[in-house]
């Protein structure tokens, strides 16, 4: 009925006792016996780092700045990870827990307050692989998107989410491609997306669910893949996502769109998806929203209303993004 996206930063933010009871208090626990049936749980940071004792990227350890309560160091000496902590949690509670991966996270753009904190060593060492600098940013995204033209980056990207499956006791991933959706220099320069790099993209696609059927037929249980995307076919395919055909390989077994924008009415993404008999999580991302006018949107009201409106569109379900 519900799922509830987690960013993943309760471990970073906030002053606690390294054990799994504190971690869950933060914003977990309450969940318990509500109408979530599913966690969907950040598990990475601005591409390069990790907020687990990982191989493939860089657990983020630091303790500078506003990171000082970072309890992840603790953690990691005590053999816990956060995401099995989860994922430990919603299986006592009958909830799947899904792995989230936000495929370009840019938190790191900023120049200055926590910007430079984030940027990873992987952003560090290969300038070129970004779509920008900090003194020639794109015309559109961040310039430290990861260019996934670069195989590297698409490889990288692989072996992250190789390690989730084969390390946790997870019930799915979530490729989040609206946190933040910019994937190519050519479009952040201001053009589209060619078709070798919608096949790049397809082809990492692809790559992922062989080996989540792979890895879930080896335990005997299926790893589920999720992905969250602009509510429009052809903005995807301009930025890079050819999601019907990824639809149409059976590649996607949950699809959800929409974050701080909306392009069309809920029909629209429910109908993309109910033609490939994939069930539709329309997101709603209000958390942020701050204008106020007669209809506050990060409101419980606004919340209950539009909700209502998926619903009545057809919908499968609610996610609630970052909330």
């Amino acid at each position: 009925r519900l799922i509830f996206n987690n960013d993943g930063d309760d471990v970073i933010y906030r002053k606690n006792d390294p054990t799994p009871a504190a971690l869950l208090a933060e914003r977990t626990t309450p969940l318990a016996g509500s109408q979530v049936d599913s966690i969907f749980y950040s598990n990475s940071l601005c591409f390069g780092d990790a907020l687990h004792d990982s191989k493939v990227f860089k657990p983020f350890t630091s303790k500078e700045y506003i990171f000082k309560d970072n309890c992840l160091p603790e953690l990691m000496s005590r053999g816990l990870a956060p995401i099995q902590i989860m994922a430990d949690f919603g299986h006592r509670h009958g909830m799947e827990v899904f792995w989230d991966m936000r495929m370009n996270d840019t938190h790191d753009a900023g120049l200055s307050g926590y910007g430079p904190y984030l940027l990873t060593k992987f952003k560090r060492d290969n300038p070129a692989m970004l779509c920008g600098t900090k003194d020639k940013q794109p015309r559109y995204g961040s310039w430290s998107s990861v260019d996934y033209a670069h195989p590297e980056v698409r490889e990288l990207a692989f072996r992250f989410f190789e390690e989730a499956c084969t390390r946790f006791d997870i019930d799915g991933i979530e490729l989040d491609f609206l946190r933040h959706a910019c994937f190519f220099k050519t479009v952040a320069q201001g053009g589209r997306a060619t078709r070798a790099e919608l096949q790049m993209m397809s082809d990492l696609v692809r790559r992922i669910h062989r080996m989540t059927e792979e890895v879930g037929v080896k335990r005997g249980r299926p790893i589920l893949i999720a992905i969250r995307i602009p509510d429009s076919v052809e903005f995807c395919k301009g930025i890079g996502l050819d999601v019907e055909t990824w639809l149409t390989e059976g590649l996607v077994d949950i699809l959800s769109g929409t974050c701080y924008f909306r392009l069309n009415r809920w029909d629209t993404l429910i109908g993309l998806g109910h033609k490939h008999k994939v069930p539709v999580y329309p997101c709603l991302s209000e958390s942020r929203v701050r204008v106020k006018s007669r209809f506050q949107r990060n409101s419980t009201a606004s919340y209950r209303a539009r909700a209502m409106r998926a619903w009545a569109a057809g919908a499968d379900g609610i996610y609630l993004f970052n909330y």
